[in-house]
């Protein structure tokens, strides 16, 4: 079994026994509504992994804070 096997056995081990669905799995791993849809592909980040992993362990509860944007040109005062 290849570690992406064993990882997404494990998440859905923990989605069944959350009453978690994988859309808010996503959300709190990493504020992509396909992030698991992306596991499945082998198309994540490690980064994003050891997040999932440590969510699975009870040490993430919140998800990430919103992607802040660049705020909007401010119009400049003409004299």
């Amino acid at each position: 079994m290849s570690t992406r096997d064993t990882l997404l056995a494990q998440i859905d081990a923990y989605l069944a026994r959350t009453k978690m669905s994988g859309r808010a799995f996503s959300l709190l791993v990493g504020r992509d509504h396909k992030w698991l849809s992306r596991l499945r592909q082998g198309l994540v980040t490690l980064q994003s992994i050891e997040r999932a992993e440590a969510v699975l362990r009870g040490e993430v509860t919140e998800p990430l804070p919103p992607k802040r944007l660049p705020a909007p040109p401010q119009p400049s005062k003409a004299a």
